[in-house]
């Protein structure tokens, strides 16, 4: 969208900037100047003036050209606080482990693009057309009713069409003219009444429509036909996470994956490119899932300071689920490779003071493997793999003045090796598993926490990827699938 050029002056920044250089001209021609030292002062005070004009209008022009985002949306894209008063929002839920604003798709795009938010006129259980459960008629919070309240925006997501699926709302017929209100409380015509709106409305905006994974087909079809009718760009997502019927953070996080494949093609995998050079990871390509106490990177090292009562289990044994722990990863869709990594945990002097490799995908689903402390004489080395909300821990105790430890974690496939070693050149394996969840992309990379009332700085290096060094099985041949 063109940004609007209108300063405090009532002239374009422009045009203001002009005038001021024609009138610094112009003094510079009239003054009388009786010394040399008069002549320095003044065109020092001339130019420091010109200094801040260019700077002044530098920020108005940087504001002006920060595109703004509007959402129009159902419960997927509330958050609390942040949507119109009275609006119902889903986020934050006791059942869901997203719990701040953050870690929500737009949020996660905005911060992605550098741009800000213009509004988000979302509301959960809404629907696109007139009809909700029961046959209610619900045109007063519907997206149409609300289609006039984004503000000025330059890119606007219509993020619906779950509730009209999950509340069986009528289909209709596919109409794009004329359309009465009786009309708009069917699916079909509502969408369309809605994009013809939306483009009127906001002639200068870019409108991208998301589909949700996992609606009824005849939603999908109509989603698109509606879409490639006015030419709006069809976003329709897959594999999202989810938990009680909403995205998680993995789910938000793949949301805003797929829409940046859309308006900025596909991003790099670094680990492929990693694979193609000399294996070693940038770690500005990696990403917090939730940060740390502490952190600092010093050359090739990244030191890590936990906060206490921070872990990673769920459910087994304990009964209770925890999912605080900082986790540091990268993403990946290739299916075959080794992640190496140097720990140094010197600094742990409490029980279960940890740090390691992980794979964290989301709550229910991920893997590690680390030294535990347990107290002066020994601790545990060990791995915890969790499927579907259940852990399990293999464990074998090692000397406590054990204070370094290396980690190989290596992908064939869906399957999964934790290997460990003393020195960095011989691997002794931990453990081997598979991982429902790890179909196609993961994350990886490391973790530190403090299950209990401590805090300590854990040291990773070293960090590198290589070829899948764990080879295929020589022995028995696969069963015919």
């Amino acid at each position: 969208m063109t940004p609007t050029w209108t300063s405090a002056f009532g002239k374009k920044p422009n045009v203001y900037f002009q005038c001021s250089m024609d009138y610094i001209a112009r003094r510079l021609e009239r003054k009388a100047l009786p010394s040399k030292l008069r002549t320095t002062k003044f065109c020092y005070k001339m130019k420091k003036a010109l200094v801040l004009t260019l700077l002044a209008f530098a920020a108005i022009a940087a504001s002006a050209q920060t595109k703004k985002v509007s959402i129009l949306g159902d419960s997927y894209s509330t958050f609390k606080d942040y949507n119109p008063e009275g609006y119902a929002p889903f986020y934050p839920d006791p059942n869901n482990d997203l719990k701040e604003v953050e870690q929500t798709w737009w949020s996660l795009f905005i911060k992605e693009k550098g741009y800000q938010l213009e509004k988000n006129n979302s509301w959960g259980g809404t629907t696109i057309c007139g009809t909700g459960f029961f046959n209610r008629d619900v045109s007063a919070s519907c997206f149409l009713s609300r289609v006039d309240m984004l503000g000025d925006p330059d890119i606007i997501f219509v993020f619906g069409g779950t509730n009209d699926a999950w509340q069986r709302s009528p289909i209709g017929e596919y109409q794009y003219s004329d359309w009465t209100k009786d009309d708009c409380k069917s699916f079909r015509p509502a969408l369309a009444c809605l994009l013809d709106t939306l483009q009127k409305l906001y002639p200068k905006a870019v409108i991208y429509s998301l589909l949700n994974s996992e609606l009824r087909e005849e939603i999908n079809e109509s989603m698109r036909v509606v879409c490639q009718h006015y030419g709006v760009p069809l976003i329709e997502l897959h594999d999202i996470d989810k938990q009680n019927g909403h995205p998680s953070i993995a789910g938000m996080e793949s949301i805003c994956e797929q829409i940046l494949e859309v308006t900025d093609g596909p991003a790099p995998d670094i680990v492929a490119e990693a694979l193609s050079g000399n294996g070693k990871l940038d770690m500005n390509a990696f990403n917090w899932t939730r940060e740390p106490a502490g952190c600092e990177v010093k050359g090739d090292k990244l030191y890590v300071t936990t906060a206490p009562h921070t872990d990673l289990w769920q459910r087994t044994y304990y009964h209770f689920r925890n999912d605080n722990a900082p986790v540091f990863q990268i993403k990946t869709r290739e299916k075959y490779f080794s992640f190496v990594v140097k720990t140094d945990f010197s600094q742990s002097h409490h029980r279960f003071d940890q740090c390691g490799i992980v794979m964290y995908l989301n709550s229910d689903n991920w893997l590690k493997g680390s030294v535990e402390y347990e107290n002066e004489e020994f601790q545990h080395l060990g791995s915890v793999v969790t499927n579907n909300g259940w852990s399990d821990w293999a464990t074998t105790a090692i000397p406590a003045n054990v204070k370094t430890m290396w980690y190989r974690f290596s992908r064939r496939g869906d399957d999964f090796c934790i290997e460990c070693s003393n020195n960095g050149v011989d691997f002794s394996q931990m453990r081997i598993c598979h991982m429902d969840a790890a179909s196609d992309r993961i994350s990886f990379g490391i973790y530190a926490c403090s299950p209990e009332d401590s805090s300590f700085t854990a040291v990773f290096s070293d960090m590198k990827v290589t070829e899948c060094m764990w080879k295929a099985h020589d022995g028995q041949q696969p069963d015919a699938e």
